[in-house]
Order: C-alpha cells, then structure tokens, then sequence
C-alpha cells in the first residue's frame, strides 16, 4: 500500500484559491501538478504557494504570477506553456470558500468508516491469503480491549515492532528506537 493513500483519496474544489496549495494538491483534474510538472515544480521558489497566489484576476484577465528559482529551460518553458493553457477559461470565485472532497465516498465527506473500508479493499488486493482479511475483518468486530485489537492487527500483517524491524529503521533512518 502507497504511504500516500490518503493524499490520492482526496481533491479540491477551488472557490477562492486561499487554502488549495497549487502545486502539491489535486484541485484541477485528477493530479498534482508536482506530479504532471516536476520539472517545473523543481524550480519553483515557493512550493506551498496557494491558487490565488499565482493566478491573478484583474477585471476580466487572468494573470500569472510565477517565482522561479533559476531561470526556465527551453523544454520547461513550453511546459509553462501547457500547464498555463490547461487553465484557459479559469476563474476563481472569491466569494466561495475552498472546498476538500474524500473521493471514495459518494457525497464527498470524509467518515471512519469510508476510510476503513477503503483501507480493506486495498489490502484485499494486497493480501495473498483471504484467510489473514477474514481474521482482520472479524477482530475489529470483537469485544477485545482496542490494545488487543491492534497488537492482532498489527501481528497479523507483520507490522510488529520487532527487534529486527527496528534495526531495519535505524539503518533506513538514522533513529534508534530501542536500548541495546
């Protein structure tokens, strides 16, 4: 599973632009544009640079306003080019708020349980033994104390905080974790 599950289960629906990053979230078709544009998004010198930020309205034209880092390539240019035309048509509603949608639910509200389930099917597609999904399925059912519960979970997808596991980390990131 992506460590960035929730992040593709969201999008944005721009009113004002004022809390929509423009870079680093979908709010105009279904990515990012640091995803679509990482050569442009390299270069940009403020990454968390909000919608209204860049996109200027004045009267009825629409202005770009960009901050790069160094100057732009031939091949980034043209880039620009495309992200901008991808926009023709485009204005923001300043008297709307931003709005965040969960896309896995139907009426776009974020839910425990829209969570929860988008969470199994994915681990469905990751589970080779349907035996292991049934047991998850069941043990959250249970009247087990919750510590119970995700000490199970956690055992049974092999997520157990073991001695080897550890090590693992502190090797991959520099932090140790445990005495010894």
């Amino acid at each position: 599973m992506s460590d960035s599950w929730f992040k593709f289960n969201i999008s944005c629906r721009v009113g004002n632009g004022n809390n929509i990053g423009f870079s680093q979230f979908k709010w105009y078709g279904n990515w990012a544009f640091c995803d679509l544009f990482p050569d442009l998004y390299a270069k940009e010198a403020i990454k968390n640079v909000m919608v209204f930020e860049r996109l200027r309205e004045t009267g009825s034209v629409s202005l770009w306003r960009w901050n790069w880092s160094e100057s732009l390539s031939e091949n980034e240019v043209q880039q620009l080019t495309e992200l901008q035309g991808q926009f023709d048509g485009l204005s923001l509603h300043n008297n709307n708020h931003d709005q965040w949608r969960w896309i896995p639910d139907s009426n776009g509200l974020f839910t425990v349980k829209s969570s929860y389930t988008n969470l199994l099917d994915l681990w469905q597609v990751e589970l080779q033994d349907a035996h292991v999904l049934e047991v998850i399925q069941r043990l959250w059912k249970s009247d087990v104390p919750s510590k119970v519960n995700v000490f199970s979970w956690r055992l049974l997808l092999n997520r157990l905080p073991t001695r080897a596991t550890l090590h693992h980390r502190v090797m991959k990131y520099g932090t140790k974790f445990y005495p010894g």
